[in-house]
């Protein structure tokens, strides 16, 4: 959003969170079929921050501008993410054992609460939750 010189920041905003709620089914599906030790896990976003560290090491060394120094480092990290994950995975014995889950759930009483804050009741009971939205994965 930086290099598209986008100044409202209402939009840069959602579309961080856009992006990153897409992102979680996307990887749950993508996901399915391979065993990942936690090991293995671990390595792959190393992966990523190294090929983002070597797609910045480019930019310098072409003496990019910011934008092309931040599309390059950028660049680096989805390689080396991807190159990381691709090296790592390993086909998982059991195909039959697959569990993982996806949940989406709101919260009314977080709604109204979000609209007026004088709908939330005031107690200490703890399943009257302040959230307006649960995501959870399980793998």
């Amino acid at each position: 959003m930086e290099t598209l010189d986008v100044s409202n920041d209402r939009a840069i905003i959602g579309m961080l969170i856009v992006g990153a709620t897409g992102g979680w089914p996307l990887v749950s599906i993508k996901q399915k079929g391979y065993d990942y030790t936690r090991q293995r896990g671990n390595l792959i976003p190393i992966g990523a921050f190294a090929g983002a560290l070597i797609g910045a090491g480019c930019g310098i060394l072409v003496e990019a501008e910011e934008t092309g120094f931040l599309w390059l480092a950028a660049l680096g990290a989805t390689g080396g993410f991807f190159l990381s994950d691709w090296v790592l995975r390993e086909t998982r014995k059991d195909k039959t054992s697959q569990a993982s889950n996806f949940s989406f759930q709101i919260n009314p009483m977080g709604v109204l609460g979000a609209a007026n804050a004088n709908l939330i009741p005031k107690t200490n009971d703890p399943r009257i939750g302040s959230s307006i939205a649960n995501f959870r994965i399980s793998f």
